[in-house]
C-alpha cells in the first residue's frame, strides 16, 4: 500500500477522491490511512450523478492501490476505471465513469496486441459506430490505453440471459413464454437492424444478451461480426477459409463449414437456440464432443421445447422449430419473425366474451413494436369483424326499440399495455364493428391513441 501522503495526492490527481472527501475521512481516521480508505469507500462518490448512491471507492479500486502501476490501472484519459466486470477471448471489460461526458461507460480493452486481434478489435469498433438501435449497446469511440486498444461503449446494467436462466433453474423455476417472446421481439428487432446494414453477428447466445433492470434487452459483443458486402474492405477482415468462429452450442451447421460464408440466417438459428435455452436451461443439441454435435446437426434433429415445457404456446414452439431448421432458406428473415412474434403476443388480446346478457369485445389498442405492419392491421380488422358478428347476433332477435337500448350497453374494452383498460360506449366504435367492415387508417390511428 502506498503511504498516506502520496496516496492522497494520487487519488486526488486521478479525480477518484476530492480533497474535501479525503480530509473529512482522514480527520475521523486519524493517522490510519487504511481506515481513511474504508471511510471513503463507505461514503458516496463525489462525482456520482444525483440520485445514485455509488461508493467512493470500489473493492476493485482498493485492490489496485497495492500495485506499483495503480495510476495506469485506475485512470485512462477522461475515464475513471471503477471495476472489472467481465472478460472474453479478446479482451477484458471494465465499468467506468467518463468524467468529461458525465456518463457510465463499459470499457472493453484488448488483452494482447497481436496484429490479428487488433484488426478484429478495430473492426468491431467500426461496426458498432454504424449502429443506432435501442436494443444494441452504443459505441462512444475507440481509444488507446497504455499501448492497447479499448472500445468505450454504453454501460448496460442488469444480468445476462444465461445468468438469469441458470439462477431460475437452480431454484426450480422457469421463464414464462410471453416474457421470452417479448425479449425475442427486442432481439429480432436488433438483428433486423444489423441485417439491414449487411452485418451478421455470428455469436448470438445467452451470454451476449443482457436483460436490463427495466426488463428490456440489449444485444452485446460484435467481436465476431462480419460485413456481407464483398466490395467493402471491412468484409475481408482476418477470417481465413475453414476457420470456425462462434460458440459451438449456438452455431448452425453451415457456420461449422466456413465462418466467412454465413448469412443472416445463421443469426436466426443462433437466436432460436438461445430461446430454446431460455425455456429449458440447455441448448437444443447436447453433445460431449464436437463430432457428436455435428452428427446431431447433420441429422436435423430438432427437439421440441414443449417436451420439457408443455406450458409454452404450441405456435411459439412451431416458430422455434422454424428457426432451428437445418436449411438456412427455411428460417425466414428477421422481419418475418418480428411479425410472427407480434401476432402471437397479440393473439389473446382480441376476444369476445359474454357479461350478463351483453357480449363484450376486447381489442388490443396499443401496438407492440411490430404492430404497424400490414399483418397486424389485418389481425385487428379480423377482431373488429368478429366483434361485429357478435353484435349482429345479439341484436337480431330483438325488436327495434330493444336494439336501440342494447346498443348503449354494448361495450368495447380497449387495452393499453398489460393493465389499463378503457371502456368505450357502442356509439363511438359501433360503425367499425359491422360484419365485413374495412379497417381504415383513421380507425387504426384512433384505436392506437387510446
Amino acid at each position: 500500500m502506498i503511504v498516506a501522503a502520496p496516496l492522497r495526492d494520487l487519488l486526488i490527481r486521478l479525480d477518484a477522491v476530492s480533497p474535501a472527501q479525503w480530509d473529512s475521512a482522514a480527520e475521523l481516521a486519524g493517522d490510519d490511512h487504511t481506515a481513511t480508505l474504508r471511510i471513503i469507500a463507505a461514503r458516496r462518490a463525489w462525482w456520482a450523478p444525483d440520485g445514485v448512491d455509488f461508493p467512493g471507492l470500489t473493492a476493485w479500486q482498493l485492490q489496485q492501490l497495492d500495485k506499483p502501476d495503480a495510476e495506469r490501472r485506475l485512470r485512462w484519459g477522461s475515464l475513471l476505471v471503477l471495476d472489472r466486470i467481465g472478460e472474453g477471448g479478446m479482451g477484458v471489460v471494465y465499468r467506468g465513469w467518463d468524467l468529461a461526458e458525465r456518463r457510465w461507460v463499459a470499457i472493453k480493452r484488448l488483452r494482447s496486441d497481436s496484429k490479428e486481434k487488433r484488426v478484429r478489435f478495430r473492426r468491431e469498433a467500426d461496426l458498432l459506430s454504424r449502429l443506432d438501435h435501442p436494443s444494441i449497446a452504443r459505441c462512444f469511440g475507440l481509444v488507446r490505453v497504455d499501448g492497447f486498444d479499448a472500445i468505450v461503449m454504453e454501460y448496460v446494467p442488469g444480468q445476462t440471459l444465461y445468468s438469469k436462466v441458470m439462477r431460475l433453474k437452480k431454484a426450480g423455476k422457469g421463464l414464462g413464454w410471453r416474457q421470452v417472446a417479448r425479449w425475442a421481439l427486442d432481439a429480432v428487432d436488433a438483428l433486423e437492424h444489423l441485417h439491414s446494414r449487411e452485418i451478421v453477428h455470428r455469436d448470438v447466445k445467452p451470454g451476449n444478451i443482457m436483460i436490463r433492470p427495466d426488463g428490456r434487452l440489449k444485444l452485446l459483443d460484435l467481436g465476431l461480426a462480419k460485413l456481407t458486402r464483398i466490395d467493402d474492405p471491412m468484409a475481408r477482415g482476418v477470417t481465413v477459409q475453414g476457420q470456425v468462429l462462434g460458440t459451438c452450442d449456438y452455431m448452425p451447421l453451415e457456420q461449422w463449414d466456413d465462418g466467412r460464408a454465413v448469412t443472416a440466417a445463421a443469426d436466426l438459428y443462433a437466436l432460436g437456440a438461445t430461446l430454446h435455452f431460455a425455456f429449458t436451461g440447455e441448448p437444443p443439441h447436447r453433445a460431449v464432443t464436437g463430432y457428436q454435435l455435428l452428427q446431431s446437426l447433420g441429422r436435423g434433429d430438432t427437439p421440441t421445447v414443449r417436451d420439457r415445457r408443455p406450458d409454452v404456446s404450441a405456435a411459439f414452439d412451431e416458430l422455434l422449430q422454424t428457426l432451428l431448421a437445418r436449411e438456412p432458406s427455411e428460417r425466414g428473415t428477421a422481419r418475418d419473425l418480428k411479425w410472427r412474434i407480434g401476432r402471437l403476443l397479440n393473439e389473446s388480446s382480441i376476444s369476445i366474451t359474454a357479461k350478463g346478457d351483453a357480449p363484450t369485445a376486447t381489442l388490443a389498442a396499443k401496438p407492440t413494436q411490430c404492430d404497424q405492419s400490414p399483418r397486424w392491421i389485418d389481425r385487428l380488422a379480423d377482431g373488429l369483424r368478429r366483434a361485429g358478428r357478435a353484435w349482429d347476433d345479439w341484436l337480431s332477435p330483438a325488436s327495434p326499440a330493444t336494439r336501440v337500448a342494447r346498443r348503449e350497453r354494448f361495450i368495447v374494452r380497449c387495452r393499453r399495455g398489460a393493465d389499463h383498460v378503457r371502456r368505450l360506449p357502442w356509439r363511438d366504435v359501433g360503425r367499425w364493428l359491422t360484419t365485413g367492415a374495412a379497417l381504415t387508417a383513421a380507425t387504426v390511428a384512433c384505436l392506437t391513441r387510446l
